[in-house]
């Protein structure tokens, strides 16, 4: 069984390399497949995830913006 474990962990390193040098989903994941325990990754929640929140990233809420009181 795929881990789904290894795919939310592997979206947040994708998360970061797209916030350091852009990219699409695709481009990204192709270069999370080069890291050691990709293979144990659920491919298509990993997939899921990382290009949901990349094409919702500017209706998110920036971690710098203040909170509302």
């Amino acid at each position: 069984m795929k881990s789904r474990r290894r795919a939310r962990e592997l979206a947040i390193q994708g998360l970061y390399q797209y916030q350091y040098a852009g990219g699409d989903a695709a481009e990204i994941i192709d270069h999370l497949k080069e890291l050691d325990g990709f293979e144990q990754a659920d491919d298509e929640m990993l997939e899921r995830l990382l290009s949901g929140v990349i094409r919702e990233i500017d209706a998110l809420p920036s971690p710098r913006a203040p909170h509302a009181t």
